[in-house]
């Protein structure tokens, strides 16, 4: 495709890749797979549509409000 085609064509796409970042107390003694499982839980119907249309990736930060404050500063 060119020109105007292609433009529309990329200005359409829906986005499905995703980066989440979680902090919460609930974390606390969770082991890090298990919190990504949790999280990826609440999006198992967007995971399920068809591809182009569902979510396709998403890339998580699962941390406790502890965890987030030594990685950045940052209190929650």
């Amino acid at each position: 495709m060119f020109g105007l085609a292609a433009d529309f064509a990329q200005a359409h796409q829906l986005i499905t890749d995703f980066s989440v970042t979680v902090v919460a107390a609930s974390f606390n003694g969770v082991p890090t797979i298990k919190r990504h499982r949790q999280i990826n839980a609440l999006f198992k119907d967007e995971f399920a549509m068809p591809h182009g249309v569902g979510l396709h990736a998403l890339s998580l930060k699962a941390k406790t409000p502890e965890e987030w404050e030594k990685e950045t500063g940052e209190v929650v």
